[in-house]
């Protein structure tokens, strides 16, 4: 159900064995720390001039075309907005964007190999913080979507278990196990949201705008980085933002509360359209659910730390509780109020000045 990606087990590396693929594939002299990872093995870098870079040794089961497109989409954002701070991509002596294993290297042969810049940063907290980083980081991704929104590609990353589009596909999983989180849920979704999804704006998108993604610097109100580009799909543009504001909505408070200010933040960049704010909550519940059914799926399994794995799925949980009596018209009138957006049913929602 989850996919190779995530079912099977990550390629096994040591550090010594990353400090000797950086040397050979990317001439970089550095001593390496392994990194946390969903599904690759990856290690932050330090060179002999104190710079610091990550290597990620790709699971064996991506796609080599999904991993090119990664490369491709960071040198797209370099160059169409400078100023956003994402990881910089380090080419291989030998070209390209990624080195390819041999048998010789100790590690699984033909497993790819990317090397690009470590953003420091500290990591945003679930579903706490001022209203003014939760608007900093609406408006950090508006300014990614705007980055990627005239990239055209050839590949269309499909597939993807964290799809919220196709949160259907655990439909049976969650009905049998979560009964009821998702009553009556899974119903409207199909009835309503899918169909409007795809006429829906569509393009590239993050699609893992999760806390641990985004970076705030020493002022601790602003987005100052984002990283992980690992679960890009080409899907509904409203979808990204219903991603990132799933993970802000606090355990105190009207819930929709730190959720809006994400929305506010982004429509101050990228002005959404006024149908869309009608499928942001059915987004956000399919985003949690996920989180619940993936997390629990990847622990069972034993391929990874079950503390790493689980990270997030109890507050999943706690914020579809809150979210449970809400319908979707109520929560699209009252997004739209508090991003000051007129009625109506134009093709871009008009802001009331």
């Amino acid at each position: 159900m989850l996919g190779r990606v995530l079912d099977d087990p990550m390629p096994p590396v040591s550090p010594e064995q990353a400090e000797r693929l950086a040397d050979k594939y990317f001439g970089l002299l550095a001593t390496a720390t392994p990194l946390a990872g969903e599904r690759d093995r990856n290690f932050h870098l330090v060179d002999r001039d104190g710079a610091g870079w990550v290597l990620k040794v790709v699971h064996p089961a991506e796609e080599p075309e999904f991993t090119e497109l990664q490369s491709r989409v960071l040198l797209h954002i370099a160059g169409r907005d400078p100023s956003l701070r994402v990881p910089r991509v380090r080419r291989p002596v030998a070209g390209g964007t990624s080195a390819v294993c041999e048998a010789s290297d100790g590690v699984p042969a033909g497993c790819r190999v990317r090397v690009y810049t470590y953003l420091s940063g500290t990591p945003l907290q679930i579903g706490s913080g001022t209203r003014r980083l939760r608007m900093s980081l609406g408006s950090f991704l508006g300014r990614l979507d705007r980055a990627l929104s005239d990239l055209s590609v050839r590949v269309r990353p499909t597939g993807l278990a964290w799809d919220a589009q196709h949160v259907g596909r655990f439909g049976d999983l969650l009905r049998r196990t979560e009964p009821a989180l998702v009553s009556g849920f899974f119903e409207h979704f199909g009835e309503h949201t899918s169909p409007a999804l795809r006429t829906a704006r569509r393009q590239l998108i993050h699609n893992d705008f999760n806390p641990r993604n985004v970076l705030t610097g020493d002022d601790t109100d602003q987005v100052v980085g984002v990283i992980d580009f690992g679960d890009m799909v080409h899907g509904p543009l409203i979808q990204d933002l219903a991603t990132a504001a799933a993970y802000q909505i606090g355990e105190q408070g009207p819930p929709l509360q730190g959720p809006g200010d994400v929305i506010r933040g982004y429509h101050a960049v990228m002005p959404l359209r006024h149908d869309e704010f009608d499928l942001l909550l059915d987004l956000i519940r399919a985003r949690l659910l996920l989180t619940i059914a993936i997390t629990s799926r990847r622990a069972q399994a034993g391929h990874a730390d079950p503390r790493y794995i689980l990270r997030n799925s109890g507050l999943a949980r706690r914020s579809l509780e809150r979210l449970a009596t809400m319908r979707c018209t109520d929560a699209a009138d009252l997004l739209r109020a508090q991003c000051g957006v007129e009625g109506g049913n134009d093709d871009a929602a008009r802001t009331s000045p």
